[in-house]
């Protein structure tokens, strides 16, 4: 009770494990491989739809140097799936239940209440041409020759007359050919751009998956007929009105840079048509098609320095309800630091140092 045990060196120099973690798929099943060496018990519930219901079934996995496993039936696929992992969480000193997607999840469900069952190498996740598309890449022959232009995903079209309202805000909006952004990066382009790098495209906490649930200045006046601006712009322009209708809403609205790390290995579900199922993957590559069809190739801003949430209850939390106390760096009293701005990733630990790279590799490869 005096002193509390810091476990990542020990986890490293004991458990540290080199091969593949998420869910893997063969002809005949799928698999889901999970470290966490200090759970006392892990079991995978199996759900049919991407909310609510009851599992279809629990399923326990069985571990081996901390690594935790099972095989199941191709039926997964288009699945659902969370884990429950009974483990000591040091912030509240007790054994806990907690519920967690999976760190390596390639698909989820809106605001990532679970972890799908998603194979990215099916063909019906590929837009046609998608496999030759690394082989259209404009050709870069000096790092020096790179030239990027950084733009936000929603920020790009949100407000664009010349986007069918479904896609403003969107991945699809980079998809049309003659709307206004998309002439102005084609001009971009021509002009000697070589990259775009877009802001925060994983699934982020602080904007709703479901369009339906964002909030609006026009709310406030009980209207839904008016845009935003339109409404701010009859305001007095020396007043603080302005400033106190966004502030009501900032909390519920769609507008968030994206900064707030919850899954990194999973395109954010509030750009996507639909937010469930596979939609955000195949419109994901869609956008990138699209702008290498312009001539421009695509960084992405990845953030693995810091994570939203902690704790074994939060909804954003997930690698500290897997491992507590390892993936986020702690100081010397066992606090987690936060000059990152919050829950500094512990990327000096070998299994997080794996995830990250893993992750790189997805998105690398996958995208």
């Amino acid at each position: 009770n005096a002193t509390g045990l810091q476990l990542p060196g020990v986890l490293d120099e004991l458990f540290s494990y080199d091969g593949p973690l998420g869910a893997f798929y063969s002809a005949e099943a799928v698999s889901l491989c999970l470290w966490a060496p200090t759970a006392q018990a892990v079991y995978a519930h199996i759900y049919k739809d991407p909310v609510g219901g009851s599992p279809l079934e629990i399923i326990p996995l069985e571990e081996t140097n901390g690594v935790w496993s099972t095989k199941g039936p191709k039926s997964w696929e288009g699945c659902c799936y969370m884990y429950e992992v009974s483990v000591y969480h040091p912030s509240t000193l007790h054994i806990e239940k907690c519920y967690a997607n999976d760190p390596y999840a390639r698909g989820l469900s809106a605001d990532g209440k679970r972890t799908l069952f998603v194979n990215l190498h099916a063909d019906d996740l590929k837009p046609e041409g998608w496999d030759e598309l690394a082989d259209m890449k404009p050709d870069i022959l000096s790092f020096s020759d790179i030239s990027i232009y950084e733009l936000h995903i929603r920020d790009f079209s949100a407000n664009d007359d010349t986007v069918n309202a479904d896609f403003r805000g969107g991945y699809m909006a980079f998809t049309l050919k003659d709307s206004a952004g998309v002439l102005h990066l084609k001009k971009l382009s021509k002009a000697g751009i070589t990259h775009v790098h877009l802001l925060p495209t994983f699934q982020f906490a602080a904007v709703d998956d479901e369009k339906e649930n964002w909030k609006y200045v026009a709310n406030l006046f009980n209207t839904n007929s008016i845009a935003d601006s339109k409404i701010l712009e009859k305001l007095p322009p020396d007043s603080a009105e302005q400033q106190e209708k966004i502030t009501a809403i900032q909390d519920d609205d769609a507008y968030n840079w994206g900064y707030n790390p919850v899954l990194w290995g999973v395109p954010k579900g509030s750009y996507s048509s639909d937010p469930n199922g596979p939609c955000r993957i195949v419109e994901f590559r869609k956008m990138i098609q699209a702008l290498t069809h312009i001539g421009l190739r695509v960084v992405l801003d990845v953030v693995y320095n810091h994570l939203h949430a902690n704790g074994p209850f939060d909804k954003d939390s997930v690698l500290d309800k897997i491992v507590p106390g390892y993936y986020l760096r702690r100081n010397t009293d066992g606090f987690i630091e936060n000059s990152t701005c919050v829950n500094n990733t512990a990327s000096e630990h070998y299994m997080v140092e794996h995830l990250i790279i893993d992750d790189l590799l997805s998105w690398a490869i996958n995208y």
